[in-house]
Parts: structure tokens; sequence; C-alpha cells
């Protein structure tokens, strides 16, 4: 009979550098990954020490990096992009330093919230019923506030799906 040996504990240096060989994380997410795994506090400590000295853990970039993806290529809000970076370890203030300021961050948001918004809506026509119309202008409104968007974006999207819905509808009176 074949026993198996009990396989040897990698140090936690190995086990670092295996993790973010795979995918890039902040230091605490990396703190924390090593500590599930049973490394003790000074074992983990000399690991973070030599990789940022080393510059394979470096916060800064890789939340820039992250950061960067998600505003260039999703239509999340910007809310939703710093929460995601929060809960993945970056410091808050860190994530803020990368957030842009002005027109150019209000124009994104209106345009990831219309994307999500005609994913959503896209085929929903407006309510003959005043009362209706309120409810699913609520419902709307409901919707993109979950996904983060700022109160004067939602508006600028639900009033903007109005105009256009009840445009269509004066056209198809006039066709009649």
């Amino acid at each position: 009979m074949m026993g198996f040996a009990k396989k040897e504990k990698v140090p936690a240096l190995n086990k670092a550098m295996d993790i973010l060989s795979r995918q890039d994380h902040s230091e605490k997410k990396l703190r924390e990954k090593l500590m599930r795994r049973g490394y003790d506090e000074d074992e983990i400590e000399d690991a973070i020490a030599y990789l940022e000295e080393h510059h394979y853990l470096d916060d800064k970039r890789s939340c820039e990096y992250q950061f960067s993806y998600f505003y260039e290529n999703s239509a999340m809000s910007m809310r939703q992009i710093i929460q995601k970076l929060y809960e993945r370890g970056f410091a808050m203030e860190l994530i803020r330093s990368f957030v842009p300021e002005g027109d150019e961050h209000y124009e994104r948001e209106l345009r990831c919230a219309a994307k999500v918004f005609e994913q959503k809506y896209r085929r929903t026509d407006l309510p003959e019923e005043t009362d209706e119309r309120y409810k699913l202008r609520d419902k709307m409104k409901a919707f993109l506030y979950r996904r983060g968007f700022s109160p004067s974006v939602i508006d600028d999207v639900v009033s903007d799906w109005q105009c256009e819905k009840e445009n269509e509808d004066n056209e198809d009176i006039e066709d009649e």
C-alpha cells in the first residue's frame, strides 16, 4: 500500500508570487490570502516587503491599471468602480486620486447610464395613464440609482427616454 507523502508547505514569498502571477492584488488582499493559507504574520510581512521592494506589488500601479480598465471598458458607474476597487483592498484615498473631475466625468456617467438603461428598457413603451407613467419613471430611476448613478444623470437619462417615446407616439398619431 502506497501512502501519500504530506506536502511540504511552500514559503509565503513563493505562494505570494504564485498568487500575483495569476492576477494583480492589493497588498491588503494579498495579505488576507496568505493569512487564510495559514502563514504567520512575520513571514507574510517579510514576503510583502520583498515584493514591494522589487516592484512585484505596487498598490498605486495596480489600482491605476484596474481603475483605467473599468473606466474605459465598462458601463459601471463611478460609484460602482470605486466600490469594486475598495472591495479589492485599495485605500479609498488612492482610488479617489484617479477619479477625473468635471465635464469628462459627467459625460462618461451619462453615456454609461444611457447604455445600462437602454439594455434594460429598450422595448418598454410609455404607458397611457399618468399614474402608470409616474410608477414606471420611479422604477427606472430606482434601477439607475441602484447602479450608482447620480440623481442629475438619472434625471437626464430618464427624461431623454420619455421625450423620445413621446415624440415616437406623436409621429405615430401623425402617420394615422
